[in-house]
């Protein structure tokens, strides 16, 4: 399913493109919401912003939930429904890697708004599932992601798409940089990618992840629009 990282409201949500135009016209419809109450990441912007990708990576497109703040109401729809019994229930060991899988895919590391075509291969849900449209227009293989941020000490990881030197000198990838090396001596010489993510090599070579014991097969593959010859900015 294409995604578009947009501000509406003063917060930033993932909104899938078929849900963009119904959201736009109604944003009061929230009738399937549940409240979060006591939750300390409603007290910053940046935790609000995580749990705005969570909520678009656990619930579905009909739910989601809310949080108020010094009198102020922040709604954070679902979208994916990766997890779509929480918050009224906790999230399994598969759930919490699905939804880890999901978040790390939708950051770009730059703050940008980049269109993406999210895919995975062991998965039956539709959202992880291309339309045709998407597989022709969405064609460069940005790389992989999978993790789990719900440990006391989280794990992300990223792997590399295959990818031609036309597509790596593509405008879009100065945008998305979360499988790319980082300009930092030092986290470059851990291993770690311009976003912190552990790098484990090219996607095409690594088959299903096994890493300190735990069998990843929740792994969430990015397709990026090329911008070269778009005809559209």
């Amino acid at each position: 399913m294409a995604f578009l990282r947009v501000v509406l409201a003063g917060l930033i949500l993932i909104v899938p493109a078929s849900h963009r135009e119904a959201l736009a016209d109604d944003v009061s419809n929230t009738s399937d919401y549940h409240e979060l109450v006591g939750v300390p990441m409603v007290d910053s912007a940046g935790g609000r912003e995580m749990l705005g990708y969570l909520a678009a990576c656990a619930l579905p497109a009909d739910a989601g939930v809310y949080a108020e703040k010094d009198g102020v109401r922040y709604d954070f729809p679902g979208s994916m429904g990766l997890a779509p019994g929480w918050p009224g229930s906790s999230l399994a060991a598969s759930e919490q890697r699905w939804v880890s899988a999901c978040i790390l895919a939708l950051k770009d590391g730059t703050g940008g708004a980049v269109s993406v075509s999210l895919r995975a291969v062991n998965s039956d849900n539709p959202a992880l599932r291309p339309s045709d449209e998407e597989l022709s227009a969405y064609t460069i293989h940005e790389g992989g992601f999978f993790g789990n941020l719900f440990y006391a000490e989280p794990v992300a990881f990223a792997c590399r798409g295959d990818r031609t030197e036309a597509e790596d000198g593509d405008p879009v990838m100065a945008q998305r940089i979360c499988t790319q090396r980082s300009a930092d001596r030092a986290m470059t010489a851990l291993g770690l990618t311009a976003c912190g993510y552990r790098f484990i090599g090219f996607c095409s070579q690594i088959g299903t992840p096994e890493i300190g014991g735990v069998r990843y097969e929740e792994v969430i593959e990015v397709y990026l629009k090329p911008e070269a010859d778009a005809s559209e900015p």
